[in-house]
């Protein structure tokens, strides 16, 4: 079963916005519907007293109203405005990196505001900019609108700032002011040349200009290359990181897509901590292939091996840890199928591929090693969750799948099967399940007709491309190798009916309803033909 990137990114919730999490979640869960949802899932409404220190801390965010927000847009050159929700919990979490960020812009050369506006009480403004998710930031230039794609925390947010109203790169004249950068920075691209001019400076300006969230400083100061550790003569360029791996030096082409390329693939750590903030790092990289190592707590031992192989496999594999006992990686957890298993548990994870591979052996340096070979070379098997197969074949006319009788079931040639593919949680599944059982119930004395469902969350096959919840799939009759996405005008048992007809390979009789007449007389029960060309 393959999640589509973005929605896989919106199941952790990791996106930088959440709007842009939940419009991309509930469009492609949807799959036709039309209510984008409101909440995130693991945010419930409720009462939130924000103590005084935090309100105190906030005192450079401007607090915008109906009656003040045209006028501050208009009348600054920058503003960058928040929509949040007082219960909201990615909002909480936004809070002190956000007044941090306006605290430090406050003496900023260029006319920057931050602002916040509470959708819940300015219900207008929300609906005017079309919020439909919490906390939704927007970017104001001449009041102007666009849609913030920076990080979340305060470092991330000044560092995307001043690169949308100033140069890319920050000039350096002295070894100190390298030093106080690096101090606040985790990661730091210097760019050492003659002059700051010329085809290499400017394919530098370039990737410091698509990369936001990596500070990029230039200088033409050899005090300053001598302090980044810059071997040889300028043009050069180091990536500085406080992490074991501190400084890498490129060695490629000065043209900014290999710049690009060169700190996109080393500005994470050798082994990244999974947690909200580095989420979108991670899922957003340009390394497709991805490395889970489920433990509990920090597992130092097990890391320390991690990281001597993740040194190999540099720009292959992005490895990263998991604290399996964290509130932020319950979700990740359970999609993984790492919960309860023996740690260190390692998943593999092919985001173009969709697919997830398992390290079978017990954990180990050479263990991994091998797996990380068979990961980049193609050659593992990609494994698949399932519950135990159900002791009753259906429910209510309705027969359940799981990934173990997936082949038994769904893909058996002498049958048409109509598949739905549902979360516990997802409300329109919950909407559609009087209906599925009433067609289970239509199609139970038809023996070439399967109406099925399987639990997606907890069940996966190669042979099902999952883009959010309900999912329908139909896979006809002596043609399985692609199913088809199923398309009704409405979800009603008519409508799915008619689908069927229309697209069995295999023909069947279907008893007609009983119909009374007004009288309370029952008519006669007849045969409807449905005649197919034969296999």
């Amino acid at each position: 079963m393959a999640l589509s990137r973005s929605w896989l990114l919106c199941l952790f919730g990791f996106l930088l916005l959440s709007q842009q999490c939940l419009q991309l979640a509930y469009a492609e869960e949807a799959a036709g519907d039309d209510d984008a949802g409101e909440y995130e899932d693991d945010e419930v409404p409720q009462a939130a007293a924000e103590p005084a220190a935090v309100e105190n801390s906030e005192q450079n965010v401007l607090v915008l109203t109906e009656s003040n927000f045209d006028k501050t847009v208009q009348g600054h050159k920058y503003v960058l405005a928040e929509f949040y929700a007082p219960w909201c919990g990615h909002c909480k979490k936004l809070t002190p990196e956000y007044a941090e960020a306006a605290t430090i812009l406050k003496g900023y050369e260029e006319d920057v505001v931050l602002a916040k506006i509470d959708a819940t009480e300015e219900k207008s403004l929300a609906e005017k900019y079309g919020v439909s998710g919490f906390p939704t930031i927007f970017w104001f230039v001449d009041g102007e609108k666009t849609d913030y794609k920076g990080g979340r925390t305060s470092g991330e947010i000044v560092s995307w700032i001043k690169k949308k109203t100033g140069p890319p790169a920050t000039t350096l004249t002295s070894k100190k002011e390298l030093i106080d950068i690096l101090e606040v920075e985790t990661a730091v691209v210097v760019g050492y040349f003659d002059k700051l001019e010329g085809a290499e400076w400017e394919a530098f300006q370039a990737a410091a200009r698509s990369i936001d969230d990596v500070a990029f400083v230039q200088t033409t100061e050899k005090v300053v290359a001598d302090e980044a550790a810059i071997k040889g003569s300028a043009p050069a360029v180091v990536l500085l990181k406080d992490e074991e791996e501190k400084l890498l030096q490129f060695d490629g082409k000065f043209k900014d897509a290999d710049l690009k390329d060169f700190v996109s693939k080393n500005k994470l750590p050798l082994i990244v901590a999974f947690s909200q903030a580095t989420g979108p790092a991670i899922f957003q990289s340009p390394v497709k292939k991805m490395a889970f190592i489920f433990a509990e707590g920090a597992g130092e031992k097990s890391m320390k091996d991690a990281q001597a192989v993740a040194k190999d496999f540099k720009g292959q594999v992005t490895f990263v840890s998991v604290d399996v006992n964290s509130q932020e990686t319950g979700q990740l957890v359970e999609y993984f199928g790492a919960k309860g298993q023996t740690y260190p548990f390692v998943v593999g994870y092919d985001s173009v591929a969709t697919k997830k591979y398992q390290l079978e052996d017990k954990f180990s340096k050479a263990a991994l090693k091998t797996f990380a070979t068979g990961f980049v070379k193609d050659t593992l098997k990609p494994f698949y969750k399932s519950d135990p197969i159900p002791d009753k074949e259906s429910e209510d006319g309705v027969t359940v799948v799981v990934g173990n009788n997936f082949e038994s079931v769904v893909l058996d040639e002498t049958k048409d099967v109509l598949l739905e593919v549902y979360a516990p949680w997802c409300g329109h599944c919950k909407a559609l399940a009087p209906t599925w059982e009433k067609l289970g119930k239509r199609f139970r004395s038809v023996d070439s007709v399967v109406v099925a469902k399987m639990d997606g969350t907890t069940n996966e096959h190669e042979k099902v491309n999952v883009r959010g919840f309900p999912t329908l799939l139909f896979y006809p009759a002596g043609s399985k190798g692609s199913p088809l996405n199923v398309e009704v005008k409405d979800r009603t048992v008519k409508a799915f009916t008619d689908y069927i007809k229309e697209n069995a390979k295999i023909p069947f009789e279907l008893k007609k309803k009983e119909k009374k007449k007004e009288e309370g007389i029952e008519e006669p029960t007849a045969t409807e033909n449905v005649k197919k060309d034969e296999l």
